[in-house]
């Protein structure tokens, strides 16, 4: 009698757990959707004249620029920061809530993140950044609820290459090119430090290592190549290849997405199938 108790209480746990994961799923994906298509209207209203005020960038910028703003973005970061240090701490149980300490952290950071891109310059051009970044956020966050570990740190190289490789693929500038090397360098850190554990990672019993080592590393040299494209590419032997294919930033984009669409759907089909 005991027993059938317990089974039926774990078995409604399981099931507010899942409830509880697709409320903040969907909630991310209704804020992405909403600042994606904020970002597109933005974008083309960039065209108008800065005098008619239907410029959306720059009225933005306006009011970024307002006291109010500056009072309301210290306060909500300081009492979303504190709530999340206080939770830490007091080692808060927070896995039956739908609206966290870390998930308004979260989306403090990224309202904070909206501004810095929109609130700095009157007409900006990182509306393209700001919804790629928003879209690898988002994959982050699935991919965090969906897939394991191993299949975390692999997205995360990804997206930071993907991200460097859009700002800084073709630019020359001294202190570019030292960002440039020091993301590099953090990731080929990052990777060698995580290979142990992704080796020790089963993804399932019948798994004796990560299958994602390699894809971590061919996903880091990708990028690493894009990033440094703008000097690879004077090379003599591959000059002929780059005056064929003209290889830009969206081009290796694509390129970065498709080999992270390609071993994610491996990866799926080896779990499915282990």
């Amino acid at each position: 009698m005991l027993s059938q108790l317990k089974k039926r209480h774990e078995e409604k746990y399981v099931l507010k757990k899942a409830d509880i994961d697709f409320y903040k799923m969907t909630g991310v994906f209704a804020i992405a959707c909403v600042f994606v298509l904020l970002v597109i209207k933005m974008k083309d209203t960039g065209l108008e004249r800065i005098a008619s005020g239907k410029n959306l960038t720059y009225n933005f910028y306006t009011f970024c620029h307002t006291p109010l703003f500056g009072v309301v973005a210290a306060i909500a970061f300081a009492a979303a920061l504190g709530w999340f240090l206080y939770s830490r701490i007091k080692k808060v149980d927070e896995s039956h809530r739908i609206f966290t300490s870390t998930n308004c952290l979260s989306v403090v950071l990224y309202l904070l993140f909206f501004s810095a891109c929109f609130g700095s310059e009157r007409a900006t051009t990182l509306h393209s950044f700001f919804v790629i970044s928003t879209i690898c956020l988002a994959l982050l966050y699935y991919a965090s609820k969906i897939y394991k570990p191993d299949f975390i740190v692999y997205s995360i190289v990804n997206a930071v290459m993907a991200v460097t490789t859009y700002l800084w693929a073709m630019r020359f500038e001294a202190h570019i090119v030292v960002i440039k090397l020091i993301i590099a360098a953090a990731g080929v850190v990052f990777v060698v430090f995580f290979k142990r554990k992704l080796a020790e990672l089963k993804v399932t019993k019948h798994t004796k290592a990560s299958f994602m080592v390699f894809p971590c590393y061919i996903a880091l040299v990708l990028g690493i190549i894009f990033m440094f494209w703008a000097y690879i590419q004077t090379m003599p032997v591959l000059f002929k290849i780059q005056s064929a294919i003209f290889l830009n930033r969206s081009m290796m984009l694509a390129l970065i997405f498709a080999q992270y669409i390609v071993f994610a759907i491996i990866y799926t089909v080896k779990r499915i199938k282990d």
